[in-house]
């Protein structure tokens, strides 16, 4: 299948699962072909090992469905999973990871080149560096958020919400912090719906 074909299938893929309340997950081979088409939980599509000896040098498309919080809150457009998402890069080694929520799609690759000596030493340290980053950019966020409400700029309510509602971005940013670093390629396009 030619490329431009290809990226326009993987689109109505794409589409067809955005806005999904459970994950669905389609893996495709090196030739454009559909070899799986899975659904899963609200949290996760679950592989057999079989179905993990499909993977290497695929294309998997998949969707992160909102998530309702207990206060009521939505958040929309989580990005990859630092652990399944990227913990499947690095095990199981797809060509392309593309994960899709209602207004974001996501890529990850690792570099052609790159040989991982040990993945579970490379997941950890790739973990500790994109939580750290994280965590920092929460911290920033808090800290504005706590000023605003001391001066009574904003509500709990409102603090809440703004603390949620970072929650994407601030992982977005800590991907793209780390990604370049560690020999990922990255990138957040906003959904055309």
């Amino acid at each position: 299948m030619k490329s431009k074909d290809f990226r326009r299938l993987l689109r109505r893929v794409e589409d067809e699962i955005a806005a999904a309340t459970v994950e669905h997950a389609v893996v495709y081979d090196k030739r454009g072909i559909e070899v799986l088409r899975k659904v899963g939980t609200r949290d996760e599509v679950e592989f057999t090992e079989e179905e993990r000896s499909l993977l290497p040098g695929c294309t998997l498309v998949h969707n992160h469905p909102d998530e309702t919080l207990e206060n009521g809150v939505v958040v929309r457009s989580i990005p990859p999973s630092i652990t399944d998402d990227l913990g499947m890069l690095l095990v199981d080694q797809p060509a392309e990871i593309r994960t899709v929520t209602r207004e974001f799609q996501f890529t990850l690759r690792a570099a052609s080149d790159l040989r991982f000596p040990s993945v579970e030493e490379r997941l950890e340290s790739i973990r500790d560096e994109w939580a750290s980053s994280r965590d920092r950019l929460r911290g920033k966020r808090a800290e504005e958020l706590d000023r605003l409400l001391a001066a009574r700029a904003i509500t709990d309510s409102e603090r809440e919400l703004a603390i949620y509602e970072g929650i994407s971005e601030d992982g977005h940013r800590a991907w793209l912090a780390g990604a370049k670093r560690n020999q990922l390629f990255y990138r957040r396009e906003r959904r055309r719906v």
